[in-house]
């Protein structure tokens, strides 16, 4: 029996929300409101969907879910990045 299409996406989802919590509970990330600085835009919300085509390319080479977690953190992390990034005033007095 196959998974529909909108069941995996949920599932992928899910899995890559796991895996950034896996990883985040790894690392000592300092005082209480710094952690939860870094933990607000990191699972505020999302479709996953960088970390959900990373898990299926790796699947689709023969790989893992566990090959495809640190892959699928990490471009998930720089597009988080890039989404706080862009929301910063400009701070250049030029």
């Amino acid at each position: 029996m196959t998974q529909s299409l909108k069941d995996w996406l949920a599932d992928s989802s899910a899995w890559a929300e796991a895996t950034m919590a896996e990883a985040m509970g790894h690392l000592d990330l300092g005082p209480e409101t710094f952690e939860q600085a870094l933990r607000y835009p990191t699972f505020g919300g999302g479709k996953r969907l960088r970390p959900t085509l990373v898990r299926l390319v790796c699947h689709e080479l023969g790989g893992s879910d566990r090959d495809a977690q640190a892959p699928a953190a990490a471009i998930e992390w720089i597009h988080t990045y890039s989404l706080v990034h862009d929301d910063l005033p400009c701070m250049d007095d030029d």
